[in-house]
């Protein structure tokens, strides 16, 4: 494990709260509509986690299948599903066959392989002629982003830069492993303000909730919400509230086996 890896099994138990604060809907019928196109009957997540977007795939003629590095969030997966079918693989080294699958997507996990072309690659590997991967996540580096966290933790917005793959850069990946009719989107914008001492609801203000969060030492987390603290202490009295914004979009980078 690298030091801008996150022990995803730490954090099994309690991943899949972030799902009852954010839906993430549009991500769901992006998904939705590749996966339920006309011919798809097997399809593999890299990056599974805890089988959220398996589960929310699922019909009865697809044949799904997710891999995931943790154990714990595989076993979390068939608490929530018995009947998943998950395995223990990094996205590098995908052990599967060749030409098996209609459709390969990850969801928010890119940013943590080690090796993303790699990645790219194993996914045109284990992919159909005619065959589609679809990459969706953050990208930090475009215009418009906006996370008070990156305020006010220190270093996370410089290493997002570093973790975090332009679009342009996914889209020429795919390129090069030979995808045709490469295409990037918009699929969900996250949009929300919190004002003054509300932003301590925040779900995702936890430790354990975001990457960006769980690769901070201990004691830069504490400092870093101290800072919020005191900024909304300094509030009181001020005429107007301090407010903590959100704007982040993610999108989506796909393309079609020749």
């Amino acid at each position: 494990m690298t030091a801008n890896s996150v022990n995803y099994d730490r954090c099994a138990t309690d991943y899949e709260q972030r799902y009852s604060k954010q839906s993430y809907s549009k991500v769901r019928s992006a998904l939705l509509s590749l996966a339920h196109k006309p011919g798809i009957q097997r399809l593999l997540e890299v990056g599974c986690g805890t089988g959220h977007w398996l589960r929310e795939l699922q019909r009865a003629s697809l044949s799904t299948l997710g891999v995931d590095p943790s154990i714990r969030m595989l076993k979390e997966a068939r608490l929530r599903d018995p009947g998943a079918h998950v395995a223990c693989a990094r996205a590098e080294e995908l052990p599967l066959a060749d030409c098996i699958f209609d459709f390969v997507f990850c969801v928010n996990a890119f940013h943590h392989f080690e090796q993303p072309a790699s990645f790219v690659s194993e996914a045109r590997r284990v992919l159909r002629q005619g065959g589609r991967l679809a990459i969706i996540g953050l990208d930090p580096h475009e215009s418009g982003t906006v996370w008070y966290l990156y305020k006010y933790f220190a270093g996370t917005y410089e290493r997002d830069l570093k973790r975090y793959k332009p679009q342009r850069e996914i889209a020429r990946m795919l390129g090069d492993a030979g995808f045709a009719d490469t295409t990037t989107r918009q699929v969900e914008h996250l949009s929300r303000t919190f004002a003054n001492a509300e932003v301590l609801n925040d779900p995702f203000l936890r430790k354990d909730s975001t990457s960006q969060l769980s690769l901070l030492p201990d004691s830069d987390y504490v400092a870093s919400l101290q800072r919020i603290h005191d900024t909304i202490h300094e509030a009181k009295g001020k005429e107007g509230p301090t407010l903590f914004r959100i704007e982040l979009s993610l999108s989506m980078v796909s393309g079609r086996v020749r």
